[in-house]
């Protein structure tokens, strides 16, 4: 493929991403080019991001890409995942070159679950047989726990007159967390976030951990003679898990125009000169279930 204006690549990799997942069945997809996303620190310039839902879930990648001669050097994987790290909602990280990887951007970004894609016309070198590969990620919440001050609560209680409270806290995700005067201080969703950032190497791991607030934190207990309860600390117990995963096989022939090579584990995709995906000549479309 002749190099290209960097924002003509930007423009066609939008154009590959939304053939592909429509023609992969997704639905609800909203696949878009050169967009401003606002962190939790900054805003970012983003190539190309897309997201669609299933099942009730958001799914969010952000694409950066690099029209470049040269392999693409691990500290370009590094500043997308400071990006990744920022933005809510966890979104995936997704970076397409011309050119290539150096090894040391290809172990970081398998490290973290930064996928890696080449997106050129194919070589006489290349394997004639491509595939793509789609997984489908979701955070499992095994169990949740709100450490309250108790001996707040019993003073509480006591200041109104009670000689006992029960009250059931909702999921951790949902809750509020407020300062003494009613500002909100921090969602569960947040805490959530920053305690369970997306790592690939996650998958599979199932992890509890704490946060500890450093300043009077109140939530909500929807009863009316206790309406607040002093919180202390929030355990979580979550694990990341894959429970789909989509493989298209394809045989090539002579009408490719471009290739999209995944790099990470050397599958390929076959595409026509406006980036489409060419219709299948050998191999079903298989989705495998999974724990």
């Amino acid at each position: 493929m002749k190099k290209t204006a960097w924002r003509d690549y930007e423009t066609f990799t939008q154009r590959v991403f939304q053939a592909i997942l429509t023609h992969e069945g997704v639905t609800n997809v909203d696949v878009r080019h050169d967009v401003e996303l606002v962190g939790k620190t900054a805003t970012h310039q983003i190539d190309v991001y897309w997201e669609f839902e299933q099942a009730g879930v958001l799914y969010r990648t952000v694409v950066s890409c690099k029209d470049w001669a040269a392999r693409v050097k691990q500290g370009e994987i590094f500043t997308l995942k400071a990006v990744l790290d920022d933005l809510p909602g966890q979104p995936r990280g997704i970076v397409v070159s011309r050119a290539g990887f150096q090894e040391g951007a290809q172990t970081y970004a398998r490290a973290h679950g930064i996928g890696l894609y080449e997106l050129r016309v194919p070589d006489k070198g290349y394997v004639r047989n491509l595939g793509l590969d789609f997984e489908a990620v979701k955070a499992v919440l095994h169990e949740h726990e709100v450490l309250l001050d108790m001996p707040w609560m019993r003073s509480e209680a006591a200041r109104l007159g009670l000689h006992a409270f029960r009250f059931t806290s909702e999921q951790s995700d949902k809750i509020v967390f407020t300062s003494e005067n009613g500002t909100q201080v921090i969602t569960g969703k947040l805490i959530m976030d920053q305690l369970f950032p997306f790592n690939g190497e996650d998958i599979g791991r199932r992890h509890r951990r704490r946060h500890t607030f450093n300043e009077p934190v109140f939530m909500d207990t929807g009863e009316s003679m206790l309406p607040r309860a002093k919180v202390l600390a929030v355990e979580i117990d979550l694990e990341w898990v894959v429970y789909a995963r989509t493989f298209v096989d394809y045989t090539l022939n002579e009408f490719v125009a471009f290739v999209l090579k995944n790099v990470v584990d050397g599958r390929l995709h076959r595409l026509d000169a406006e980036g489409r995906p060419l219709p299948p000549e050998t191999g079903p479309v298989i989705v495998l279930p999974r724990s």
